[in-house]
């Protein structure tokens, strides 16, 4: 009885508005796509620099901020430092292919929130993300949820 009344709960409180920062077109479509089939996700834009990533937050402030590690103009680091400076509460939530132990730690000592490797997108995004914003849980579809008292 609990969980439906704390899913009804998340229900009325508005979704994450999410940022999608990343220099392949097909990685941000690919993100795109799975962030709108979650529940409580709203995608509110999605950039391919650090430099259009600003424009996008200083027109529409995201929540959450998914961003490539390495880009060409602006790379995440730098992008995250200027978000941090004008956006203070939003998560910073960094992604990259070659995603070794050090440059975690590089990441996450330069302020980001979460880290994680691109090619574990899938599995470790609704986790960061249920991490990062306690409240939403249930972040991922759970089809066989309904009603199953």
């Amino acid at each position: 009885m609990k969980s439906s009344h704390h899913q009804h709960k998340f229900r009325e409180e508005r979704s994450i508005r999410t940022l999608i920062v990343d220099d392949s077109n097909l990685v941000r479509t690919m993100l795109m796509d799975f962030l709108k089939s979650l529940p409580g996700m709203e995608v509110i834009g999605a950039a391919s620099d650090g430099k259009d990533a600003l424009k996008v937050m200083a027109l529409r402030p995201a929540d959450l901020v998914v961003m490539d590690l390495n880009m060409p103009l602006m790379d995440g680091l730098e992008t995250m430092q200027r978000i941090r400076e004008q956006h203070p509460a939003t998560r910073v939530l960094l992604m990259s292919m070659s995603c070794t132990a050090e440059m975690k730690a590089r990441a996450l000592k330069a302020g980001a929130d979460a880290f994680i490797s691109k090619e574990e997108i899938h599995e470790k995004l609704m986790e960061a993300i249920a991490l990062l914003f306690p409240g939403s849980e249930p972040v991922g579809p759970e089809p066989g949820n309904q009603g199953s008292r």
